[in-house]
């Protein structure tokens, strides 16, 4: 990719609702280059499906930032938040350590390395996403670039990625500076998330426990109804509901996505069962109107593992993270 072009965004809140448009510019983009972003909360996935995590879960100033297979902790759980006086930028700051994503020594030179510390507000804390295209889904891959020093957040390519630590380094358009915004449900006991089994975009598709792969079939957001704290949870890559067949509210009623629309079936309320090492809430999603939660069906191997209602009864397979 041609380093002398950037590209131009707006980014709406809400469902992430984007749209990209190219302008050329020469350098870092400038300060009017990029609409306000919004804050969230997801995991950064590389294109290796591993993901942006804080070494060791280190709450110290100086960890490393290296790419590391999903687990759901909190140390691959990122806050982003649009900078006060320039909200086209993110301060990007882990979720267990409250520390943020970090040039070192505030170095302008390619290859620095990238590490956690404490939120100072300086520019070498400062990332721009620029949606560098977008996926079969229609959904953006960012390059985040450090307003700083317009150097972007790279992932060596020349070894395995488990364990590659971050630097930055020229914009050069590679996989290793592609990255994607994720808002998995994860099971702390297990390490796996929701999923629509194959991605599949069909009304009864069923929803199972599956390996993370940052894929849009595994994009949950929740989608308030009006009704206190009552949520429709909505599948990104089908825009369909969590529900049950045949709308059962029932003991054993099997997980799937159909359209979105009135049913009590698809109405969901997440409550609170305990609090992490980090005092982050673990929950449970529990069916409106009834004591049933979201559970794993019990198997030697979780690895699609159907998902169903069964009493809530507080055990590590009615436990999610978001």
């Amino acid at each position: 990719m041609n380093q002398s072009r950037t590209m131009r965004w707006t980014l709406r809140a809400g469902l992430g609702t984007l749209m990209a448009a190219f302008v050329s510019a020469a350098g870092p983009a400038p300060m009017a280059a990029a609409a306000e972003l919004w804050a969230d909360r997801a995991t950064l996935a590389s294109g290796s499906q591993l993901v942006i995590d804080v070494r060791d879960g280190s709450l110290n100033n100086g960890a490393d930032i290296w790419l590391w297979g999903f687990h759901g902790d909190r140390n691959q759980n990122w806050l982003l938040n649009p900078r006060p006086g320039a909200p086209y930028t993110w301060e990007i700051k882990a979720a267990h350590s409250k520390r943020c994503l970090d040039v070192e020594g505030v170095s302008t030179l390619e290859f620095a390395r990238v590490q956690q510390w404490d939120c100072n507000g300086w520019n070498n804390q400062a990332w721009q996403p620029e949606v560098v295209r977008n996926d079969s889904w229609g959904q953006p891959i960012y390059r985040l670039r450090a307003f700083h020093s317009g150097l972007c957040l790279d992932a060596p390519t020349d070894i395995s990625p488990w364990g590659a630590k971050l630097r930055q380094v020229r914009c050069n358009g590679g996989l290793g500076q592609e990255w994607t915004l994720n808002h998995p449900l994860s099971n702390p006991a297990t390490s796996r998330v929701m999923d629509v089994s194959g991605a599949s975009t069909a009304r009864n598709a069923a929803v199972w426990l599956w390996n993370f792969e940052a894929g849009r079939n595994q994009y949950w957001y929740q989608s308030p109804t009006g009704a206190g704290s009552t949520v429709q949870l909505k599948v990104l890559h089908s825009r369909k509901c969590l529900d049950t067949e045949w709308g059962s509210q029932t003991i054993g009623a099997k997980l799937i996505q159909w359209d979105c629309g009135n049913s009590r079936s698809q109405l969901w309320q997440f409550e609170v069962t305990r609090w992490d090492s980090y005092r982050m809430a673990v929950y449970r999603i529990r069916s409106e109107g009834t004591s049933l939660c979201v559970s794993v069906t019990p198997q030697p191997d979780s690895l699609g593992a159907r998902l169903r209602l069964d009493t809530c009864n507080g055990n590590t397979a009615q436990e999610w993270r978001n």
